[in-house]
């Protein structure tokens, strides 16, 4: 059995850094994208790209049907290299069974949540991404195989490729010519970069007969039942992020959909941020939850609290640069009459800081059916308040829905981490 990991901010320092990396080419490519979109598409395109990111999200997360997240929860605690190998390579075979349905049903429903969205142009987008859509599962079971195995600077790099190829992709579209409104092609191009860099990373891992053929079967029905039961919170937790955007898309035109797109991608930069630490963070609680110790695990938690004025402070300097770095871009002024709202988006994560590194914490601790439970509960708010609040308040409106849903994972994943620790259900 494995010593007691460490778990402090000093002791994952190395694996913060190399994702701090990989958040600074995701920073820049999100305010590329956006920029770029901005000043050489319409607000109408930036709407279509956004709702099929939307979509593109959702339907990434279903072909992967929470595999990953096994892969992410077991891999951490095996000792043996036959085993990881078996684990690994299971995994994938199962994920290309699943994109490869999910892919179709979405092809053929393109026309259907074309009419839905009412957007003729979101069916073209949605053909340049389905590519795209297939890679990503297989590209996020490897990641999340690094990410176990806490090879933090190949992660950190495979994931810095997948965000840079994105606007590169997007720039050498527009600069040909081409339709503004396929833009999704970037998706695509940048999940074939990342597929290939991750076969040169893991292939040790997938070389055919390296794999112990008699354990698949375990490791198959081990992904399916941990999956299942994982894969409602992986797909509402994504949903969760596109649900103002979704919303607004049922209940606005695609310029207003645009316009608010611009400031949720920026608030979704400010989360990333701390989801730098859940990286690192993520494969230690595994292996603290199988010595059942959770002293370390308590006191970074407590130690987290400190990152609510590191937030407020990044994210003040944030809204302050924001309209002058719209000026100096020859962004349109009807994003910066925006910026309330972005002020607004930024103050619900700032308050939700010390709460989002450990946002997976149930699932790490081996109970992803209280992991879906808890972001389903969360989904549930922001669905209600953005439905309630939009048709009113508008952009505000989603605002507001959003903010509270950021608000209610505080208190309810501290609750549940609460029980957990005091019944100490042997997880699976």
């Amino acid at each position: 059995m494995t010593a007691q990991p460490t778990l402090t901010f000093r002791s994952l320092l190395s694996g913060i850094r190399w994702n701090l990396v990989s958040y600074g080419v995701m920073g820049v490519s999100g305010l590329a994208i956006n920029g770029l979109i901005a000043a050489m598409a319409t607000p109408d395109a930036l709407g279509v790209f956004f709702q099929s990111l939307a979509l593109y999200t959702f339907a990434a997360q279903l072909a992967t049907m929470g595999v990953h997240y096994s892969v992410l929860r077991h891999l951490p605690v095996i000792d043996d290299a036959a085993t990881a190998v078996t684990c690994i390579q299971s995994a994938v075979v199962r994920v290309i069974a699943t994109a490869t349905g999910v892919v179709a049903l979405l092809w053929l429903a393109r026309p259907w949540l074309a009419h839905a969205f009412d957007s003729n142009p979101l069916a073209l987008s949605l053909t340049a991404m389905l590519p795209g859509v297939w890679l990503f599962p297989l590209n996020k079971v490897l990641l999340c195989a690094l990410n176990a195995q806490e090879r933090m600077a190949a992660y950190a790099l495979c994931n810095s490729l997948r965000y840079g190829l994105i606007p590169i992709s997007i720039v050498l579209w527009l600069w040909m010519g081409q339709s503004p409104y396929q833009l999704t092609i970037g998706l695509t191009l940048a999940e074939t970069g990342v597929f290939i860099a991750l076969l040169w990373q893991c292939w040790p891992h997938l070389v055919p007969g390296s794999a112990n053929n008699t354990a698949w079967a375990p490791w198959w029905r081990t992904h399916g039942t941990f999956g299942l039961k994982s894969l409602p919170a992986g797909m509402l937790s994504d949903l969760n992020t596109r649900m103002d955007v979704l919303m607004l898309g049922l209940f606005m035109a695609d310029s207003v959909v645009g316009i608010y797109s611009f400031m949720a991608m920026i608030a979704e930069g400010a989360i990333q941020l701390l989801l730098v630490l859940r990286v690192v963070v993520d494969p230690v609680i595994a292996k603290v939850a199988k010595h059942g110790d959770f002293t370390p695990l308590d006191a970074l938690m407590r130690r987290s609290h400190k990152l609510i004025p590191v937030m407020a402070v990044l994210c003040g300097l944030g809204l302050w640069a924001y309209p002058h770095g719209l000026k100096v871009l020859g962004i349109p002024a009807a994003y910066a009459q925006a910026w309330p709202i972005l002020a607004l988006l930024l103050t619900g994560i700032t308050l939700a800081a010390s709460t989002l590194p450990f946002d997976r914490l149930l699932q790490q601790c081996g109970h992803p059916s209280k992991q879906s439970a808890l972001i389903g509960t969360v989904a549930i708010i922001n669905g209600i308040g953005n439905a309630l609040l939009i048709p009113h308040y508008g952009l505000w409106g989603a605002a507001i829905g959003t903010t509270l849903a950021h608000l209610s994972l505080v208190v309810l994943l501290r609750l549940a981490y609460k029980k957990i620790k005091k019944s100490h259900v042997k997880p699976i």
